[in-house]
C-alpha cells in the first residue's frame, strides 16, 4: 500500500468526535463522495456550505434534499438574524436544482417560497437574486 491509501484507510477507522468535519473534507478532496455524505449523515452538525457546493456535481439531490429543510428551519421560524445562512442554503439548493437538470422544479419551490414569505422584506431582498 501507498502512504495515501494507507492513511484513508487509517481515517476510515478513526472515531474521534473532534475531527469529523476535517475528515469531511478531507474524503471531499479525494473525492471519496460516498464516504464523506455518509460521515454528514451520522452527524448533521458538521455540515457546511462548502462541503455541498463539493458535493453538487456528484449527488445534486442529496444536496437538495439537506440545504432546503436548513434553509426552511430558518425562514420558517422568522429568523432575521440566520436569513443570509438561509439564503446561502438554498443557493446551493438552487444550483443543485440546476446541476440536476430540475430548473422548473426549483422555479416552483422558489415560486411557493415568496408566497410563504412575502411579508419578510429582508429576507425578499435577500433572496430576489437567487430566485430568479
Amino acid at each position: 500500500k501507498d502512504v495515501k491509501t494507507h492513511l484513508l484507510d487509517y481515517l476510515r477507522t478513526y472515531d474521534g468526535w473532534y475531527r469529523k468535519k476535517e475528515k469531511v473534507n478531507i474524503f471531499l478532496y479525494e473525492k471519496l463522495f460516498d464516504e464523506a455524505i455518509e460521515l454528514i449523515e451520522k452527524d448533521k452538525y458538521i455540515l457546511e456550505i462548502d462541503m455541498l457546493k463539493k458535493i453538487i456535481p456528484y449527488n445534486p439531490e442529496w444536496v437538495i434534499k439537506k440545504a432546503i429543510p436548513l434553509a426552511e428551519s430558518i425562514m420558517d421560524a422568522g429568523k432575521a438574524q440566520y436569513y443570509e445562512q438561509a439564503v446561502d442554503w438554498l443557493t446551493q439548493a438552487r444550483n443543485a436544482y440546476y446541476q440536476a437538470n430540475n430548473v422548473q422544479e426549483w422555479k416552483n419551490y422558489s415560486q411557493q417560497l415568496t408566497k410563504l414569505h412575502s411579508r419578510k422584506y429582508k429576507l425578499m431582498g435577500l433572496l430576489k437574486p437567487i430566485l430568479n
